[in-house]
């Protein structure tokens, strides 16, 4: 038998040229279109920058009220927490003591108060004070703030209302 070396003829749409022929095409549309973005582009005109200002302006509006509510709704949040934290504290002083505290009176200085009842209290929202009688009251610290009170018989704290 005899060694021949069969050539097979180039196949007309193979997958090797079918690839190098969308290979071309592609290569000369990425270089048209990103060399026209480059090299020619106008930019933005003054109206639609001003079009673009409106819009955000229109959109920050619309949020911010909505922004000052939810804020207030977690500074409330907090004195109600803190009011809850009283509560138990004041009930602890009483059966160590015999006596709520302060003894008689009212007290709003936060460090006393942390002190005897054992707390964490901090004065930035809030200015706390704790009555002879159990009943512990916070009131925002802005002009026309919220206030809330919560006696030792009552399980969640009351807006607006003060204690004795």
């Amino acid at each position: 038998m005899i060694n021949k070396k069969i050539a097979f003829p180039p196949l007309a749409g193979s997958a090797i040229g079918v690839i190098g022929d969308n290979f071309k095409r592609f290569s000369q549309w990425y270089r048209k279109v990103f060399y026209t973005f480059l090299y020619h582009k106008k930019g933005f005109t003054l109206m639609e920058l001003v079009i673009v200002v409106i819009i955000i302006g229109i959109l920050t509006s619309l949020a911010m009220p909505i922004f000052g509510k939810t804020k207030e709704n977690v500074l409330d949040k907090e004195a109600i927490s803190n009011l809850k934290l009283i509560q138990p504290a004041e009930k602890g002083h009483y059966l160590e003591m015999n006596t709520y505290y302060p003894s008689s009176g009212s007290e709003s200085n936060v460090t006393n108060i942390n002190n005897n009842l054992q707390l964490s209290l901090t004065t930035t929202n809030w200015t706390y004070t704790v009555w002879s009688t159990g009943c512990g009251l916070a009131t925002r610290n802005v002009t026309g703030g919220r206030t809330w009170r919560l006696r030792l018989d009552e399980t969640e704290p009351i807006a607006g209302d003060s204690c004795p």
